[in-house]
């Protein structure tokens, strides 16, 4: 397989997107899951960053049987696209998680609350699934990656064109050599609309802890570009 590694970019992200995605299980509508670039650019550890959230839950009778309210926050710094801040609260069954790290570019220490670990400038699922969307027609790269105290890398390799509700879209598959983003890690699945300004996601998949997700676009907030590069 041919790949660059890429560790910094310059990637500009649209203020205030939020994606709404119907969740499905099986055949089953499962729930929502909801992922947005908040309106203002914040700072974290002395750096202008982007804050990207996800939130991934169950909804009506789904819940009663298997309930899932997966929350991950990512603050990105906005000059060159590497993780200031990645938070995240887990909750999938009886199985539940939180962790939580800044990242120190001036000294490359990534702090959890009862640790320090010396890494170089990394990404994390978030932020690769941005860069994955800025991807289209590209061959698949390498990123350095971080997350739950292990430095390690990921693949964003594209995987053809499909026709999605009517929309071309180009898929990408972002592979994670450890964990994940949600529990139980494995290759998230994306879908991403090929003629469009913000390459709006059609389509995901992704493992959990209790097997596997499928979701579906259902609503599309553009946002705005700020002026940074």
């Amino acid at each position: 397989m041919n790949f660059v590694l890429l560790i910094l970019i310059a990637l500009n992200l649209p203020l205030g997107e939020k994606i709404l995605m119907n969740v499905y299980f099986g055949p089953i509508k499962a729930g929502i899951l909801k992922l947005e670039v908040t309106p203002k650019i914040v700072e974290v550890e002395g750096k202008d960053c982007y804050h990207v959230k996800v939130i991934l839950k169950t909804t009506g009778a789904f819940s009663y049987f298997f309930k899932v309210h997966d929350e991950i926050n990512s603050y990105i710094d906005t000059s060159r696209f590497y993780t200031i801040k990645y938070t995240k609260k887990l909750l999938e069954g009886n199985f539940k998680f939180s962790s939580s790290m800044t990242y120190s570019p001036d000294d490359s220490l990534a702090r959890y609350p009862d640790t320090t670990i010396k890494t170089p400038p990394f990404h994390d699922p978030l932020s690769l699934i941005y860069i994955a969307r800025s991807s289209i027609g590209k061959d698949t790269s390498r990123f350095i990656y971080h997350v739950d105290k292990i430095t390690t890398t990921a693949l964003i390799i594209p995987a053809g064109y499909e026709t999605i509700k009517g929309r071309k879209a180009e898929k990408f598959v972002i592979r994670f050599e450890k964990g994940g983003l949600f529990k139980n890690g494995g290759d998230f699945n994306l879908w991403v609309v090929k003629d469009s300004a913000f390459h709006e996601p059609l389509k995901v998949h992704s493992r959990l802890k209790f097997g596997s997700i499928t979701a579906f676009l259902k609503k599309y907030t553009p946002g705005l570009y700020s002026s940074k590069p």
